[in-house]
């Protein structure tokens, strides 16, 4: 509940608007279930399902399965975007529609009140899922958060419920179906430690 509320209000707030947001209370035990519901009787955007506690990728799954949208983009509670986060991630694919996801940099912070609207060049390079894996090992490349999926690319890849390293188990599934990827060398997403 701490950090909720950040979240959401950078995600309402994209310069991007065709947006579906979906937030999953996947079994909270504080008030985070109640800040959903109170985000979603005013953002007409919004919806929320209640679940019980399953998991971090138990919950993923249940937003990818109900999403609508041609792309994907998860977002963890306790971080946020920046307001042009996925207005650049999208434009990235749709101007190189070979690439299969779109990638942004990111800021590890230990703050709430990074400026979200700071403004920065969007350069673009395309990388080869071999240069991405072999150059750059680490969060980077492995988690979730800082990527604009094509949902056709993972519309039956599911998040397998591991203790640890969900995220890369997933990438690495993705990778093997694509050729290459777009990298916005912009930090977009601020990870929140």
């Amino acid at each position: 509940e701490t950090f909720l509320m950040r979240c959401l209000e950078s995600i309402v707030s994209q310069t991007y608007h065709y947006i579906e947001i979906i937030l999953v209370d996947d079994g909270s035990t504080d008030s985070s279930g109640e800040l959903c519901d109170s985000s979603v009787n005013t953002e007409s955007r919004a919806s929320v399902i209640h679940q019980e506690y399953h998991g971090l990728w138990h919950a993923r799954n249940t937003g990818q399965k109900k999403s609508k949208g041609d792309f994907l983009l998860f977002v963890d509670s306790d971080d946020y975007l920046h307001v042009d986060a996925i207005k650049v991630l999208y434009e990235a694919l749709v101007q190189h529609p070979a690439c299969g996801l779109s990638m942004c940099k990111y800021k590890q912070t230990y703050t709430l009140d990074e400026d979200i609207r700071e403004e920065g060049e969007n350069k673009t390079e395309i990388w080869s899922v071999e240069h991405l894996v072999y150059r750059h090992k680490g969060a980077f490349s492995s988690v979730v958060w800082n990527k604009l999926y094509r949902r056709s690319l993972i519309s039956d890849i599911m998040a397998r419920e591991y203790r640890i390293s969900q995220d890369l188990d997933f990438n690495s599934r993705v990778f093997l179906r694509m050729d290459s990827l777009v990298l916005v060398d912009r930090e977009l997403y601020f990870w929140v430690q």
